[in-house]
């Protein structure tokens, strides 16, 4: 009898505790703070982002198996390696704080699409309205390396993108979309 009890009392605290991990990422209990990186879980007309604001400062991966949202301004910064997977959507926040990307100070961005799996930049008005041009800010490439315009250029829509092979980083099948938002950059 004691030995049924003690499974019983097991089962509970196994649902309960998985219980209490769903609820927590449901509920979007869930934070994720690594230097000045902040990250966190938001459920939007029934699909879960993942909205990201402040400084890579070391290796960061996005995914593609998760929806990333610039929630105002993210920076690449220092030893700072924003490395972003093919197939990966990075949606815009649409606020009155612009939601752009800035790669500067050393910071390197590596986003690798394939023609099959490309990455795309839009806005957040894909998901929850009607999409315009100067949603978000964009992408700025502000690093301390020089520009290549030797013809290292890589299409992306309709901006031509040139980085040196040791600059900022680089961008291969990139879609930008709806950006173009006025953004005050200090540099």
């Amino acid at each position: 009898m004691k030995k049924l009890k003690g499974i019983l009392a097991l089962i509970v605290l196994f649902v309960f505790v998985v219980g209490c991990e769903k609820e927590m990422y449901v509920d979007h209990v869930y934070n994720y703070e690594q230097g000045d990186l902040n990250i966190s879980v938001e459920e939007v007309n029934g699909e879960v982002f993942f909205f990201v604001k402040g400084d890579v400062t070391s290796e960061f991966n996005m995914t593609s198996e998760k929806k990333w949202v610039l929630n105002g301004a993210v920076g690449v910064v220092g030893k700072g390696h924003l490395i972003i997977q093919p197939g990966t959507k990075i949606y815009g926040n649409v606020s009155t704080e612009p939601s752009y990307l800035e790669v500067k100070d050393n910071g390197r961005l590596s986003a690798i699409g394939t023609s099959d799996n490309n990455i795309v930049f839009t806005s957040i008005n894909k998901k929850v309205g009607v999409p315009s041009q100067q949603d978000w800010g964009g992408i700025f490439m502000n690093g301390v390396r020089p520009v290549d315009v030797s013809g290292n250029s890589h299409q992306v829509d309709s901006f031509e993108v040139y980085i040196e092979e040791d600059g900022s980083g680089s961008l291969e099948h990139v879609s930008i979309q709806y950006a173009d938002k006025n953004v005050s950059i200090d540099n």
